[in-house]
């Protein structure tokens, strides 16, 4: 990314816990970013508020740790960034590129925000992006990194800078942005042409409205699997109003962590937030 001029959160990466703590304990800035360097299930990232808190999430990665033998043998050590953060999520071939309307998640459990998850829901589309702020994230991120698909980006006041990308579709944003697309928007024609160098004869549309989808998350996520506080094999209920496109035949039962995404398109975003609603109301299981 500094190779290629992408702006992005100042930061090192650190094999040695010795390093990285100096690095924290010497930098005149008071806030960080600390991610473990390796597989986490999504959640292998700490927003630190002040140095002591990011010495103990070090602590927590490198010493402890909390994520993983492999994902705590190097960590990154990054500014936080302050600002909106918005997914974008782009199809493409060799030479085409389309993207389609930003989303936002969110990442954080109950009202008011509780822990950090693998995210609990998102919006498609994003009212406070400009067309302006589009044509910047085109330039600037999406066609020097052209071949990946998920671009999270924070929209600071020095404008957008990337926080990850992800080669595949993000969850749960592909959970609001697919419904946003139009009806006579052919997602299998999409790919197909993604794999055949045909992307740019394809018209790819959204319609009106706002996108919402709400994840309904088992008792005690995000919390250890390994600590047995993901609840497992619990019998699910849904209300035939749910599933009358779907045949379900036998008992659902919960496999822990996040279990259904619940979507809904209105008009605007608060209509879509209700309807969706509307819809976790018909789904019950212990502790959900």
């Amino acid at each position: 990314m500094r190779r290629h001029g992408i702006p992005t959160a100042e930061g090192e990466s650190f094999e040695h816990y010795s390093e990285a703590r100096k690095f924290i304990k010497d930098s005149e800035r008071q806030r960080f970013v600390i991610k473990a360097l390796g597989l986490a299930a999504g959640k292998g990232v700490v927003l630190a508020a002040d140095q002591k808190e990011a010495l103990e999430a070090l602590d927590d990665i490198m010493v402890y740790k909390k994520f993983g033998r492999e994902a705590g043998d190097h960590v990154v050590v990054e500014e936080l960034l302050d600002g909106e953060e918005i997914s974008v999520h782009t199809f493409c071939d060799a030479h085409t590129h389309k993207t389609l309307a930003a989303g936002q998640d969110h990442k954080r459990t109950w009202e008011p925000d509780g822990p950090n998850t693998g995210w609990m829901g998102a919006y498609t589309p994003v009212d406070f992006l400009s067309e302006e702020d589009m044509k910047v994230i085109e330039h600037k991120i999406i066609k020097p990194t052209l071949g990946l698909l998920f671009i999270c980006i924070m929209m600071t006041k020095h404008g957008p800078k990337v926080i990850e990308y992800k080669a595949r579709f993000g969850d749960p944003e592909t959970q609001s942005m697919l419904p946003h697309l139009s009806s006579d928007t052919d997602l299998c024609q999409i790919l197909l042409a993604c794999t055949s160098n045909a992307l740019e004869s394809v018209k790819i549309k959204a319609r009106s409205g706002h996108a919402c989808n709400v994840v309904v998350a088992s008792g005690g996520y995000p919390g250890s699997a390994v600590q047995s506080s993901w609840r497992r094999a619990l019998k699910v209920s849904v209300l035939r109003a749910l599933v009358d496109p779907i045949s379900v035949h036998g008992v659902l039962k919960t496999a822990g962590g996040r279990v259904f995404s619940v979507a809904a398109v209105e008009d605007t975003l608060e209509e879509a937030v209700r309807t969706a609603y509307k819809g976790v109301k018909l789904i019950k299981f212990d502790g959900m």
